[in-house]
């Protein structure tokens, strides 16, 4: 009388390795996932508590900060010339100035820009406008030419034009047309803001976060702060 033999075939193996492949690969899909949406939660987290100490700063000094204009540890203060004035208005959130660690959730340093108008004493809430000019996909307007007083934002996921803490600023190549009119080394007056993209899509790849803060709304909290009558 014949026995039935103990263990596994090799086409059960093989099927069982399958199997457990497949699962592997679900649950590692799934973690990169909650990673990755873990990050972009940690991204927006940051970029509220800029608008925040933003709005809070210019409540309290009557005024928005500067600039920093170097990632360095130890240079996260708002730079200002010799007459007061910004050295520039386009180039990293001032992290030290606000008291914030001020990074993205892929460990970069927010990015940073206000309207002249905004960044000494003396606000008037007819005749301060803004100069940044927020744009969506194809060129959209999304705000009024005058009405954005700030605009902070994070160079995303791929890094182009990003600083690192260490004040490393990462290359350019990866981003897009839309990506290098958010470089924050550049003296532009135009921001995108749009859903992110690979490169085959207009504008090139994309996958910067942009957030801005109204003049009104800022006017508004100024207000309630007796800062503007």
């Amino acid at each position: 009388m014949r026995t039935r033999q103990l263990g596994f075939t090799l086409v059960e193996l093989a099927i069982a390795l399958v199997i457990v492949s497949v699962l592997a690969g679900g649950m590692l899909l799934t973690l990169r996932a909650q990673y990755a949406q873990k990050q972009l939660d940690e991204t927006r987290t940051a970029l509220d508590e800029a608008r925040e100490a933003l709005i809070a700063y210019a409540s309290a000094t009557g005024h928005l900060p500067c600039p920093s204009l170097d990632g360095t540890p130890g240079s996260g203060q708002e730079q200002r010339d010799a007459s007061g004035a910004c050295a520039r208005t386009r180039g990293l959130l001032p992290w030290e100035t606000l008291g914030l660690r001020a990074v993205d959730g892929w460990n970069q340093r927010l990015a940073y820009q206000l309207s002249p108008a905004f960044s000494r004493d003396g606000i008037d809430m007819e005749a301060s406008e803004g100069n940044i000019l927020i744009r969506g996909a194809g060129g959209t307007s999304l705000a009024a030419d005058n009405a954005v007083a700030a605009a902070v934002w994070s160079l995303g996921n791929n890094g182009a034009f990003a600083t690192q803490p260490s004040g490393a600023r990462n290359p350019g190549p990866g981003g897009g047309a839309d990506e290098q009119a958010n470089d924050p080394g550049t003296a532009g007056l135009r921001l995108i803001s749009r859903d992110s993209s690979d490169s085959a899509n207009a504008g090139g790849a994309f996958d910067d976060h942009v957030i801005w803060i109204s003049r009104f709304v800022l006017f508004g909290r100024m207000m309630t702060a007796g800062r503007l009558p």
